[in-house]
């Protein structure tokens, strides 16, 4: 039997999450094939860079064709593959998967979920959307350019945490990262990923661009689930219902393929797929 997507998924998420906080010690020692941070970062001679940090840098002039090159090809992955960045990069997601899955509250959200879908919410994007272009409007007009880049969370990680491996010095704005946890554990919802993060509302517009890259689908026909099995729903840490894949659902969805998981032993109805009606 093969493992779950989840295997593969933590897997990723703890090789990245620990390698770019080594990548200092490396860089330093001339292994330099990888450099940087989740902001921007070099990979084998390809830069990739965060689209948002990049909108910002136009308060200044016209950014260097590197980067645009970079920030193109973030979101190119964000059209073919959807925003695999949120459900298999990001450190933030990571321990926010982790603290919501260990807070008392999972039981209450997971009952709500499984009596109160979500499909047509998408008011979570609008709240992320406002947040990005209000932050944008503010650099570009009044505040230095790396302004919105104090609400990356992955970003915080890697520079705080490379920046502590490398000089044994913390960056005390770092403490963010920890203080959102400590809310989402009190809360028992990712607000963060949900509401908040300006990062991702780009790699959102891509990746729910119609009939393009990797994505959820679900065949009602091969759907094994009794009338009341609502597991795929409660999966979904983020709310949203595998069984109703509207513009809110592509919007929110991170193809983290938790549903997915839980539909194998339910006839197989949710897959991601290339194909939009495997």
């Amino acid at each position: 039997m093969k493992p779950p997507l989840l295997f593969w998924r933590r897997g990723c998420q703890a090789l990245i999450a620990l390698g770019f906080i080594a990548l200092p010690l490396f860089n330093a020692r001339g292994i330099s094939v990888i450099a940087g941070n989740l902001l921007s970062f070099d990979f084998f001679g390809l830069s990739v860079v965060d689209p948002l940090a990049l909108l910002q840098t136009l308060a200044g002039g016209w950014p260097a064709p590197k980067a645009m090159a970079g920030a193109a090809l973030a979101l190119l992955i964000a059209l073919l593959l959807g925003r695999v960045f949120c459900g298999w990069m990001c450190p933030y997601a990571l321990a926010s998967e982790i603290v919501f899955a260990i807070s008392a509250k999972r039981r209450a959200h997971q009952k709500t979920v499984a009596t109160l879908a979500h499909e047509t919410d998408i008011r979570p994007f609008m709240v992320r959307a406002a947040v990005a272009g209000l932050g944008l409007f503010a650099v570009l007009l009044f505040l230095p350019a790396p302004y919105l880049n104090q609400l990356s969370m992955p970003g915080w990680y890697t520079r705080a945490l490379q920046h502590a491996a490398f000089f044994g010095l913390p960056l005390y704005g770092a403490l963010l990262f920890p203080a959102l946890l400590l809310l989402e554990g009190f809360t028992g919802n990712r607000f963060w990923c949900r509401y908040l993060c300006p990062q991702s509302v780009l790699l959102s517009l891509f990746a729910a661009l119609p009939w393009l890259g990797l994505r959820l689908c679900f065949v009602r026909k091969q759907c094994g689930c009794a009338q009341n099995d609502r597991a795929c729903l409660a999966a979904c840490s983020l709310a949203l219902n595998p069984r109703k894949i509207t513009l809110a659902h592509r919007l929110g969805c991170t193809n983290c393929g938790d549903c997915v998981d839980v539909c194998r032993s339910r006839g197989r109805a949710l897959r991601l797929s290339f194909r939009p009606f495997p």
